[in-house]
């Protein structure tokens, strides 16, 4: 259900021209009655109520300007807000849609049977399949070989298995049924992987004194 707009365009040298035949009792009637509209879609035909909502006597030379109950020039506002608001958001929808899209594209990886649960190394995966930039004018999308590739090129994850991290990433999204893996996702999931701690020799090693 859209919401309705809580106000309306108002254009003074339209209205004056509109009501200049108007008294100032009838000009006052005439703006409540249009507020009435506004905000339940027609006004009543029966002249009590009329009145009732208009705070005086609804002349005939007032009903004129509302045929059928309803005054057009209102109704065409009404349409145009409403147009006005679909594309705003329909643009909206658009906008997020291309800036997520190189974000969210999944990754779609095969994944060894019984995932290890060690840090050791195991060979690079294989993409089965890539969503393509629907743009072609677009730089050509990085390939999730190349993407791997620079990950573990970075400095900042220096020492850490980025495919045994792969693999653990993707085990924890297969039990989570909201969860997509994706390259922000896992981007994230490495940045937060500590590096593993320096292995320190137990024994210092011998050093020779030197003789006086």
């Amino acid at each position: 259900m859209s919401m309705k707009p809580p106000a309306f365009q108002f254009y003074p040298d339209d209205f004056i021209g509109g009501t200049c035949d108007l008294s100032a009792k009838e000009v006052g009637a005439y703006i409540r009655l249009l507020c009435f509209q506004w905000s339940k879609g027609k006004i009543p035909s029966d002249r009590n109520k009329l009145s009732r909502i208009a705070g005086t006597a609804v002349t005939d030379e007032v009903l004129s300007k509302f045929p059928d109950g309803m005054n057009q020039r209102l109704e065409s506002e009404r349409i145009k807000q409403s147009e006005h608001r679909e594309a705003k958001k329909k643009a909206g929808e658009n906008g997020a849609k291309k800036r997520w899209q190189n974000h969210s594209t999944p990754i779609i990886l095969p994944l060894a049977e019984g995932i290890a649960n060690d840090s050791s190394p195991s060979p690079s995966p294989s993409p089965v399949s890539i969503i393509k930039n629907k743009k072609a004018n677009k730089a050509p999308q990085v390939t999730d070989e190349e993407w791997m590739t620079s990950l573990k090129n970075n400095p900042d994850h220096e020492g850490k298995n980025i495919d045994a991290e792969f693999r653990r990433a993707s085990e924890w999204v297969s039990k989570q049924p909201d969860r997509k893996m994706t390259r922000q996702f896992f981007n994230n999931w490495i940045n937060r992987c500590e590096k593993p701690l320096a292995i320190k020799p137990a024994v210092k090693p011998f050093r020779p004194q030197s003789c006086l």
